[in-house]
């Protein structure tokens, strides 16, 4: 099974995409804007972590309870 289609059909699955697409992005970028910007502390860092970590997971969980499960209990009852 590759990452991706694991990644669609499970929570946990939705969390690590999440995790990898959505909150690596918004660390490298917000690490990159306090380090230009001169205010990047060993502080800043671990707090930008934490904080798009979380707002990663959060939203994986979301998108997976909104979205996605309803999405697959659709197309599961179309292929009965």
């Amino acid at each position: 099974m590759n990452l991706f289609k694991w990644g669609s059909s499970s929570l946990p699955g939705h969390i690590v995409l999440w995790e990898l697409i959505f909150s690596t992005s918004g660390f490298l970028f917000f690490v990159a804007q306090s380090d230009s910007a001169g205010t990047l502390t060993l502080r800043v860092v671990l707090w930008t972590a934490f904080v798009w970590g979380a707002a990663g997971a959060l939203a994986a969980i979301v998108f997976w309870y909104a979205v996605t499960l309803p999405l697959l209990v659709r197309r599961k009852g179309k292929d009965k």
